[in-house]
């Protein structure tokens, strides 16, 4: 589902080409629609991706098209800004008690579509729907896990984000492989305080939607948000910066609920509070 212009903008021809992917077509399985209300209808699972600052209004639209039934696969990262709820909690909240799973991991989107060997962790209460939706999308090249903790692998999906923004200043001042390794292991230990204050497994953190999505997120120069800081240059100005990448930063600037976490809890947290100076 998207907007009518976005749609058009997608398909190049007749050859289906993916406009972000230049070097892939989309399958002739896939349609692509800005009415989901006749989709929805006949369908045994629906996938959620809708970036969270416009979820519930996404939703919203649409409260009487989701049947109670239709078990929501959602594959959205991200904390609420006025609620702080994650995705799953705003699906409940705005559709009310329904089966929802998360499909989180490290997965950048381009290396799935270049079939790199990929693997993700697939979470929900309802041990049945983890094991359906595990058999959906594993392939011999994305193999899916099972973690029955849905805190715990919404939150790390999430808050390694703010880490990620370290490690980008750490590239940007070419600070070397040392800085990097402290960073990424100490803020994988202020995810995981954090995270078990809210209700989360520590053993959580030490698996995909932890340390493998912060190791991903903090490492990669191309499509992980660290990749984007580093070009955040010595001495420039960092409100114009934010302006200019908002958006492909997924929205993890100055007003990002993230950076309130830490205030909630009294656990020192240094790297996720210090991270706010480059957004002040």
């Amino acid at each position: 589902m998207g907007r009518q212009c976005v749609i058009r903008g997608l398909f190049e021809g007749k050859k289906r080409k993916c406009q972000i992917f230049k070097r892939h077509y989309y399958p002739s399985g896939i349609s692509l629609t800005s009415d989901i209300s006749p989709e929805l209808k006949d369908n045994h699972l629906v996938v959620s991706a809708t970036p969270t600052p416009y979820l519930r209004s996404v939703l919203t639209k649409f409260l009487d098209v989701f049947s109670p039934e239709i078990p929501m696969v959602s594959v959205t990262k991200g904390i609420e800004n006025d609620t702080l709820m994650t995705p799953s909690e705003i699906i409940t909240n705005v559709l009310g008690k329904r089966p929802v799973s998360l499909l989180l991991g490290p997965s950048h989107a381009e290396e799935v579509a270049h079939g790199v060997p990929t693997t993700v962790v697939v979470s929900s209460k309802d041990d049945t729907l983890a094991r359906i939706v595990q058999g959906v999308f594993t392939t011999d090249r994305f193999r899916v896990y099972t973690n029955p903790d849905v805190t715990g692998v919404e939150l790390g999906a999430a808050m390694k984000n703010v880490i990620a923004i370290a490690a980008g200043i750490c590239d940007g001042l070419k600070f070397g492989d040392n800085s990097k390794a402290a960073l990424i292991s100490r803020g994988l230990a202020e995810i995981s305080r954090l995270g078990i204050a809210m209700g989360a497994e520590k053993s959580t953190f030490s698996g995909l939607t932890g340390l493998g999505d912060l190791i991903t997120t903090c490492i990669s120069l191309t499509g992980g948000i660290a990749g984007w800081v580093s070009r955040l240059e010595k001495g420039k100005n960092c409100r114009k910066f934010w302006r200019r990448w908002n958006r492909l930063l997924k929205g993890y600037g100055p007003q990002n609920p993230l950076w309130r976490f830490p205030e909630n809890f009294p656990w020192k947290c240094p790297l996720q509070k210090k991270s706010t100076r480059c957004s002040s």
